[in-house]
């Protein structure tokens, strides 16, 4: 049984009323999406969607991992949002 990848939420929600939103292209999506164009164009349709596929799960977990390290730095600086923002 494989596990569904994580999507990275919605990439453009569109908030409507009572905080629904209207479904849109996930995150995963766009990257795959913008990823496309940097797959060998020898290979198959399917083929780059795949690579495609492969290089935006690449980036969300960069991205997580970027979340990770800011928070740790935060922590670590003792830095608190409310007092930088003027």
């Amino acid at each position: 049984m494989s596990t569904k990848p994580d999507d990275g939420g919605r990439a453009f929600p569109v908030f409507v009323e009572d905080g629904l939103y209207q479904q849109g292209m996930t995150l995963r999506d766009y990257f795959a999406a913008a990823a496309i164009a940097a797959t060998n164009p020898k290979r198959t349709p399917l083929g780059r969607a795949v690579e495609a596929y492969q290089i935006a799960d690449m980036m969300l977990d960069h991205r997580k991992d970027s979340f990770d390290e800011a928070d740790e730095m935060r922590e670590h600086f003792d830095l608190d949002d409310e007092e930088n923002q003027s």
